[in-house]
């Protein structure tokens, strides 16, 4: 999995992290209530922000229990 671009919103003050399985792939990322991140987006083809290890998960690990919504732009490689 290779990620392009993503947008997240928490609900509530939280730190989010992604992760490749359980390793860190990004720092910690810390929302305020309401706040968010938008990533740039990195055209395909031009580079990626991060990728996983093959057939590994993609994951966004929160440190408390807070709704985060958004989305993600990825492309997945054989």
């Amino acid at each position: 999995i290779k990620v392009l671009q993503y947008t997240i919103v928490a609900d509530a003050a939280v730190v989010a992290t992604w992760r490749n399985g359980t390793t860190p792939i990004t720092g910690a990322m810390s929302l305020a209530a309401n706040g968010g991140i938008a990533s740039p987006y990195v055209a395909a083809g031009q580079g990626h922000l991060f990728e996983t290890a093959v057939n590994t998960a993609l994951n966004l690990n929160l440190g408390t229990a807070v709704g985060v919504r958004g989305h993600i732009t990825y492309v997945l490689e054989a």
